[in-house]
């Protein structure tokens, strides 16, 4: 941003895709957590509790946010995912289809609720069979 006098940044994801844009704004806030934004909306992504051992989550939610929220490990440190989309990428090989169900270690299920051919937008983390 300094080197070409521009207040704005194109982020990309963990494929070289496009994720989205950031404002020198952008970047304050997330320095400076305490400043509210006039102009400040509610995250849309999150984790909810739909049942005992069974939460909507966003694809977009951080790895370390759910590890921390939900005292899970998800994480395998020889890969470079960051988000829970790409770990279901990763994992999947492919976007998976609603519905589909994605087994992963110590019992974890994903259950795809939302997405489309390209990305995916709400999976169901089921803790039900999860062995720590």
């Amino acid at each position: 941003m300094k080197s070409s006098k521009s207040c704005l940044a194109i982020v990309l994801d963990e494929y070289g895709g496009t994720d989205g844009l950031i404002s020198m704004t952008d970047l304050i806030e997330e320095l400076i957590p305490n400043i509210d934004s006039e102009n400040e909306i509610n995250s849309e992504y999150t984790i909810t509790e739909l049942s005992q051992n069974k939460f909507e989550v966003s694809a977009r939610v951080l790895i370390k946010d759910i590890e921390e929220d939900l005292k899970i490990e998800l994480r395998d440190p020889e890969e470079d995912y960051v988000t829970l989309g790409g770990l279901i990428l990763s994992i999947a090989g492919k976007v998976p289809s609603v519905n589909e169900v994605i087994k992963y270690k110590n019992g974890m299920k994903f259950i795809i609720k939302d997405a489309n051919e390209r990305y995916i937008n709400k999976i169901v983390l089921d803790l039900s069979d999860y062995k720590n």
